[in-house]
């Protein structure tokens, strides 16, 4: 998540009141508005719809929050901020509704310096539901009081849109004008700008002073596998991989087949120069048997199917030939016998996966002396 982008909701006292809401990319604003409601705001819509990985802040009105400042000497930053929480929490011990209080420790403070903070519970919580039906589980939420910069001295003065607010060394609190009277007497107060104003959410932004969504109302970072750009990412390179993939196949494919036609080609050009009128393979394949039967050689000659029976059935030495015979096709017709079906079964089976071809009858017969008796024949493929 990038700390730079995102958005800032200025929150009201009510969510029937208008929001001021600010857009900012690489720590400046680049749109701001106001809308009547979250889901009545066409470009804050559009704003929340760009990115499902925005980081969101929702500043509460310093009308309903309480600010402390306290110092802890003595203490680790940790554990100022969790002494710091104990404290406020007493200070508002026995108010009649629930208290949120969160606190952290200020960076570079000597002595360590811790903010707390209080807010109602139910008011933060149904600010929270209110957010979320528009879609918005903010990220940050912080005391709109806390835009303001620390002063060196009197009292700093500003509106982030949903209520004015100063800021002194120790404390912060709503600007009324009874307040004013009350806590600042005749201290100067410095009024800032808007665009002095816009300038701290966008510090602010980048790194809030504190953050309420501690205890039970922290953010719930519900795991996501993937997001949209992501998944858009990775659809692209998957189809990119598949079309490369494809290509390669189909090269590959083109490849085979050039070469099984050159393959090709060079033995019929070879087989024309022995037989000139031999006009493809299969003819080639054809006139070369035959003259091969001619010369009693090749694959069809009466050796080859007989030699590869008697190589079959030898080992298993109980299996006889009684009759053979031999055709032009280079075919042998073979009566056997056995004492087991099964001796037949396994020479056939080795024949067969020596790369001949054979045939059986459907069943086998038995003759006078109970021997099995098959008549098969062999042939070389």
């Amino acid at each position: 998540m990038d700390e730079g982008r995102g958005l800032v909701l200025a929150l009201p006292v009510s969510p029937a009141q208008p929001i001021g809401w600010w857009q900012l990319e690489d720590g400046v604003t680049i749109s701001s508005g106001q809308a009547g409601t979250l889901d009545s705001d066409a470009e804050l819509a559009d704003i929340l719809s760009s990115s499902d990985d925005m980081r969101v802040m929702a500043l509460l009105p310093a009308s309903e929050t309480t600010v402390y400042f306290s110092k802890w000497p003595e203490l680790a930053p940790a554990q100022a901020a969790a002494a710091a929480s104990l404290q406020t929490a007493k200070k508002l011990m026995g108010q009649a509704e629930e208290v949120h209080c969160a606190s952290a420790a200020l960076s570079d403070t000597s002595p360590v310096r811790a903010v707390s903070a209080a807010v109602s519970g139910q008011y933060l919580a149904s600010w929270l539901e209110a957010l979320a039906l528009a879609g918005i589980d903010p990220d940050i939420v912080m005391p709109a009081g806390l835009l303001l910069p620390e002063p060196d001295e009197g009292a700093i003065a500003g509106d982030a849109g949903n209520g004015p607010v100063i800021r002194t060394a120790d404390t912060v609190f709503s600007d009324e004008p009874a307040l004013r009277d009350i806590l600042l007497g005749d201290i100067a107060v410095t009024q800032l700008n808007t665009d002095e104003m816009q300038a701290q959410i966008a510090s602010s932004f980048a790194d809030p002073p504190l953050n309420m969504r501690q205890g039970i109302y922290a953010k719930k970072h519900a795991f996501k596998w993937l997001t949209r750009q992501q998944i858009r990412t990775l659809a692209i390179m998957a189809a990119a991989l598949i079309t490369l993939s494809l290509a390669i196949f189909l090269v590959q494919i083109g490849k085979y087949a050039i070469a099984t036609e050159m393959v090709k080609s060079r033995a019929l050009a070879e087989a024309q120069q022995i037989f000139p009128n031999v006009a493809d393979i299969a003819g080639a394949e054809q006139m070369a048997d035959a003259e091969l039967r001619q010369r009693g050689a090749g694959t069809r000659m009466f050796t080859v199917p007989t030699a590869a029976l008697f190589s079959a059935i030898e080992p298993l030495g109980t299996i006889s030939v009684r009759q053979m015979s031999y055709q032009a096709d280079g075919t042998i017709s073979v009566t056997l016998a056995a004492v087991r079906k099964e001796d037949i079964d396994s020479a056939l089976i080795l024949l067969q996966q020596r790369g001949y071809a054979v045939t059986v009858p459907p069943a086998l017969t038995q003759d006078a002396t109970g021997s099995v008796v098959a008549n098969i024949t062999v042939r070389a493929l």
